[in-house]
């Protein structure tokens, strides 16, 4: 199922988490599922809340 797994992934993400950890964790998801795309949304919380209404 992995091979036909696609589409957008949409994060949001703090400005450190998105910087320093996300990068690593993103490289191991493209590993297992190649096809799906990430949108990645970094910031405050707040702000990030208020832009997905």
């Amino acid at each position: 199922m992995k091979d036909n797994l696609g589409g957008t992934l949409k994060l949001g993400a703090s400005n450190y988490f998105a910087k320093y950890k996300l990068p690593k964790i993103l490289r191991e998801f493209r590993k297992l599922y190649p096809n799906v795309e990430f949108q990645v949304l970094s910031g405050w919380s707040e702000d990030i809340y208020k832009k997905n209404e």
